[in-house]
């Protein structure tokens, strides 16, 4: 008699079912890690704007958190580290299918259809459901609600649907969830977001035809907010399985503030950035009692995850007296900072199990052209992924033109950046009146002039303009890949590169303070000429 044990180690994806954008993401920081001297966080903030319906003021300002300024953390229209705070958002997280889920057979298997079943159940009750689900091959439905988290006009919180058919909220104020369920408000279907996204060819589109469309928030003092419509929500799929996977309504921005005398500020938003968030996560899974057989180990692209992503960008704020226009530009070669092997492959032609960096893993091909408008199907990869890279946009903002009554032109407000491989905020300025763009191209090998940026109009008052100027550490810079950078354990740069791995060793990096400190703020010059500098140090702790 033999006895034998084997550890099975293999590569799996992290079951996240959604993200948020990356400027989502950045806003996030601030809760997650909050900006106080205890977590080594400075409180970083440049004014931009304020504007005024009434008694209701509504400020925009630049925010830093260093706690952004990572390798795998792209940056929102900003740059590296610093947020747009204008407005507010409602996100969310995902627990299992998303609540609405909606089939277009009329089946819905998400939590909102079946949320009255947890009123009233036990814990036995509720075990005994679950196992029902749990083994059921077909009418499974969801019993676990989604977390929404919300941020606007410095309230915040985070609320859910409850077993009673009432929405509950969590915060230190007494805040109040609206929402209409009726078609078209609450609720929109794949028909009316398949009016922006394209959503030819998807496999999973009879099973999802039902998502949030719109919610409003009432606070304390009367003011209504209201969130989402379908050109002011955001989206994600995963990347690498979207032709079976679920569209997931990730965020949903303000879209209107109805003030307490009954004065209105809308916001337009821009929807034609695409992007995607990729990584490298290699995992390790030990399973016991297996039967001797061999099976192929699963090497380089299973340790692969990641989303694409449909961002929104703020494009006017409209008030009874004032208009704010925001212009953008898409950063240049924003696909090219993403290994071509990550983006798609084509085929299974001359496929070797052993070969850890052959990524020929997932079929269908041609469901990395989902959703990005171009029907390209079995091409050679180099024409694939150039195509994907074109589809790819980042938006970074240029100028925020301000105007009054009638259109009438009153200044505009200018940002300009370091533009090498991560851009970062250089300058905030200003200007009279609303000049017209300034592009810079650069000449395209296939015969054509490319938008590269914007630049700022000099300054042809003759006085002083407001500006405030940032200075960064430059003595080492991140790399191009936002895939497969090196990270300590808080995810800062230690200056290498994580390759793939048949088995990966999951050695702890330790930080490097050289490395950790490439490209983050160090000086804010101020319009009054004053300065603050920036010092920083690595992570300690100690074991008592």
């Amino acid at each position: 008699m033999a006895i034998f044990s084997f550890n099975c180690l293999g590569q799996r994806q992290v079951p996240i079912k959604n993200v948020p954008s990356p400027e989502i993401a950045g806003l996030g920081e601030y809760g997650r890690v909050p900006v106080s001297l205890y977590t080594g966080v400075p409180d970083i903030s440049v004014p931009i704007y304020e504007l005024n319906a009434g008694g209701y003021s509504l400020s925009l300002f630049a925010s830093y958190h260093l706690a952004s300024v990572k390798p795998n953390s792209q940056s929102g229209c900003l740059g590296l580290g610093w947020n747009l705070i204008a407005g507010g958002y409602i996100t969310r997280s995902v627990r299992g299918t998303y609540d609405e889920k909606c089939e277009s057979n009329g089946y819905a298997p998400g939590y909102y259809a079946h949320a009255s079943k947890l009123k009233n159940i036990s814990n036995e009750q509720f075990e005994a459901e679950t196992m029902h689900i749990q083994n059921a091959e077909s009418n499974y439905y969801e019993l676990t609600a989604d977390e929404f988290s919300f941020n606007v006009s410095g309230y915040s919180g985070n609320f859910y649907y409850g077993g009673d058919g009432e929405w509950h909220v969590i915060s230190d104020q007494d805040i109040r969830v609206e929402f209409n369920s009726t078609d078209g408000e609450g609720f929109v279907s794949l028909s009316e977001v398949g009016k922006r996204l394209d959503v030819r060819s998807w496999g999973a589109s009879t099973r999802n035809n039902r998502f949030y469309n719109k919610f409003a928030l009432i606070t304390p003092d009367g003011c209504r907010y209201e969130f989402g419509g379908v050109n002011a929500t955001e989206y994600s799929i995963p990347y690498y399985a979207r032709y079976n996977s679920d569209l997931i309504a990730t965020t949903w921005r303000l879209s209107k503030i109805t003030t307490v005398d009954k004065r209105v500020i809308e916001f337009s938003y821009d929807t034609s950035a695409i992007m995607c968030d990729l990584r490298y996560v290699p995992q390790q899974k030990v399973v016991t009692n297996v039967p001797c057989s061999y099976n192929g180990i699963q090497r380089g692209r299973s340790g692969m995850t990641g989303y694409l992503l449909f961002p929104v960008n703020l494009k006017t704020i409209r008030t009874p007296n004032e208009i704010l226009e925001f212009n953008y530009y898409n950063e240049y070669g924003y696909g090219d900072n993403f290994v071509d092997g990550y983006l798609a492959w084509t085929d299974y032609a001359n496929y070797d199990w052993q070969d850890i960096y052959n990524m020929n893993f997932e079929d269908p091909a041609n469901q990395f052209t989902l959703f990005l408008g171009n029907q390209i199907d079995n091409t050679n990869h180099a024409t694939l992924r150039q195509s994907i890279k074109s589809k790819l946009k980042h938006k970074i903002l240029h100028c925020i033109y301000v105007k009054g009554k009638n259109s009438r032109a009153l200044k505009t407000i200018y940002f300009d950046y370091v533009k090498n491989n991560r851009i970062k905020l250089a300058l905030i300025t200003e200007r009279p009146g609303n000049p017209d763009l300034i592009p810079n191209y650069v000449w395209h090998p296939h015969g054509y002039h490319l938008l590269t940026w914007y630049n700022v109009p000099e300054n042809l008052t003759g006085g002083r303009v407001p500006e405030y100027r940032f200075l960064y550490n430059s003595e080492k810079h991140m790399p191009n890949d936002y895939v497969r950078p090196e990270v300590d354990s808080w995810g800062y740069y230690t200056g290498g590169s994580v390759e793939f791995a048949a088995i990966p060793d999951f050695s702890h990096t330790d930080s490097n303070l050289q490395y950790t400190l490439a490209e983050v703020l160090t000086e804010i010059i101020y319009p009054t000429g004053g300065k603050s500098r920036f010092e920083y140090q690595l992570n300690n702790y100690s074991k008592w």
